[in-house]
């Protein structure tokens, strides 16, 4: 048996498309610019660094709670799942975010044995990382698999493309 820990945003859960969604009905005339391969999403919209306070001060239950899980996502993690590795969910989704979050897992039937609120992923001991978060994945002291996000093309590793070629990986491990 392994365990195999999942990051949520950028993973299973689109924060990126949910903060999009929020921010369009807040301000309908902003034009949010395309996402340019960079993790900082503030390049993207008119208010710059004060959409990290729009997310987390103004509206983090909205964009947490209510965002759409990528496609397959849930299914690629309860398969793990149904294969009898253990599955830790780890997030850096702590302060405003975090309860949204934990109700995000449950509204959305998230299947896990564990969750970690954390910054620090590489503490959190594992077999197997699924993570889009380049530092995340350079830190981690075991396997660190990047799922294939705009903001991770420099990262050299292992890469997944789809919910498909993760279980494929965990099956083959």
């Amino acid at each position: 048996m392994l365990t195999v820990n999942f990051d949520i945003d950028g993973v299973i859960r689109n924060f990126n498309k949910s903060v999009e969604r929020v921010y369009r009905e807040k301000f309908p005339t902003h034009i949010i610019r395309a996402h340019n391969g960079d993790w900082d999403i503030s390049h993207r919209f008119p208010i710059g660094d004060k959409v990290y306070d729009f997310v987390y001060k103004g509206h983090a239950w909205e964009i947490f709670s209510n965002a759409d899980p990528y496609p397959f996502a849930i299914e690629m993690v309860s398969a793990v799942k149904k294969m009898g590795h253990r599955v830790q969910l780890v997030t850096a989704n702590v302060g405003a975010s975090m309860l949204p979050t934990a109700n995000w897992i449950t509204k959305n039937d998230v299947v896990h044995d564990s969750i970690h609120f954390t910054h620090e992923k590489e503490l959190v001991g594992g077999d197997i990382l699924f993570d889009d978060k380049v530092d995340n994945l350079k830190d981690c002291p075991y396997w660190a698999v990047c799922v294939n996000r705009p903001w991770n093309q420099e990262w050299e590793g292992d890469r997944v493309f789809s919910c498909k070629e993760a279980i494929n990986l965990v099956k083959g491990a």
